[in-house]
């Protein structure tokens, strides 16, 4: 029988030294790593999400380890995020492919990869995400320094999330009205739980 504990701790293990080697081998500023636990219990097999942050001039890489991602069928899923405000203490952090989307790059590799099952399978799937990460490493920056694109970004991103609610809810007027006018107050809650993470 599979011990969980042990599965997840060498799989966070694996990570924590594929992210070392990544911030050692771009010349990161700095690094650091944090686990979210489902509750007050802190071992491996309660494990919400391990974050392994990667700290350059304008922008910080996430990579995110998740054992299971709650009310899905995902286990042992590896993803990446990007931050465009380094120097901003309360950052959002989008996903690698919605800035793929934005700048206009289809990436070669999933940038969210579920079944993560041994060390090994967890540094080929570290290794995918980084090769398409290196790709956009000079988009990322470009844009992490400009405020009006950024910005831009962030609407896009809001849009596209007030979109996908009013599908979800196509008949219910009420749903409808409650999603535009919660969308100016729709930012700090995703704020707030971006901060979560």
């Amino acid at each position: 029988m599979l011990d969980s504990n042990s599965f997840t701790k060498d799989l966070v293990v694996e990570l924590e030294r594929c992210a070392k080697n990544y911030s050692d081998d771009n010349n990161a500023i700095s690094s650091e790593s944090k686990t979210i636990f489902k509750g007050q219990v802190k071992t491996f097999d309660n494990v919400r999400v391990h974050n392994f942050d990667v700290y350059f001039n304008s922008y910080i890489v996430r990579f995110c380890y998740y054992p299971h991602i709650p009310f899905t069928t995902s286990h042992s899923t590896l993803t990446c995020f990007i931050s465009l405000e380094k120097a901003e203490s309360q950052r959002l952090f989008y996903p690698v492919s919605h800035i793929c989307a934005y700048i206009g790059t289809y990436p070669k590799n999933a940038l969210t990869i579920p079944l993560i099952l041994s060390t090994t399978s967890m540094k080929e799937c570290f290794d995918c995400i980084v090769e398409d990460l290196k790709a956009i490493i000079p988009q990322i920056q470009d844009l992490s320094y400009d405020t009006e694109h950024k910005a831009t970004f962030f609407n896009e991103e809001v849009e596209s999330a007030v979109l996908m609610l009013k599908r979800e809810y196509p008949t219910d007027d009420e749903m409808q009205k409650l999603f535009i006018s919660a969308k100016e107050e729709w930012y700090p809650l995703w704020k707030a739980e971006q901060m979560k993470i």
